[in-house]
């Protein structure tokens, strides 16, 4: 009966690793404050995707008592750039 059990462990850690290592996410490539206030921030973002493609967008981010939490996507980039 282990030898199931370690079949089935060496599956699950075969499929976890495949996931973290060929796992085709965004990769981010700058951001920064753009503009302000108290209240609000405008942040540029610049990332590329997994085909190679660079976008950029300015996401609004507003303060809400103690935390600051994501608003919308002000203006972006849809075309992208090729890279």
């Amino acid at each position: 009966m282990w030898k199931y059990y370690a079949l089935l462990f060496t599956a699950v850690a075969l499929v976890l690793a495949y996931t973290y290592v060929a796992d085709p996410g965004d990769v981010l490539l700058d951001s920064g404050a753009e503009m302000g206030s108290a209240e609000s921030v405008r942040c540029r973002i610049s990332y590329r995707d997994p085909g190679g493609t660079t976008h950029e967008a300015v996401w609004l981010y507003h303060h809400h008592d103690t935390a600051w939490e994501f608003g919308r996507v002000v203006e972006s980039d849809e075309k992208g750039s090729q890279r």
